[in-house]
């Protein structure tokens, strides 16, 4: 899980990715209709395939991708 403007968020499924970073840590670095990438630890990158708000069903990318305003590219996870 991580956070997001004090929301628990669960991560549901998720890809270790070969393209690395000099993104802080928990920096949003791309999202569109196929991917939701965050920068990790060391340079490593992550893909989020899955998550699920409070209360809310589990998204997947394309379903990630309508949230407006919610996980904008530049933000960053765990705040």
């Amino acid at each position: 899980y991580t956070q997001v403007n004090a929301e628990r968020i669960r991560i549901w499924q998720a890809e270790v990715l070969k393209t690395t970073t000099n993104k802080d840590p928990g920096t949003i670095t791309a999202r569109d209709k196929n991917c939701l990438d965050i920068a990790c630890g060391e340079h490593t990158m992550l893909r989020i395939k899955q998550l699920q708000y409070p209360g809310g069903k589990i998204l997947n990318t394309t379903e990630i991708s309508n949230l407006q305003n919610r996980l904008l590219v530049g933000s960053a996870l765990g705040k």
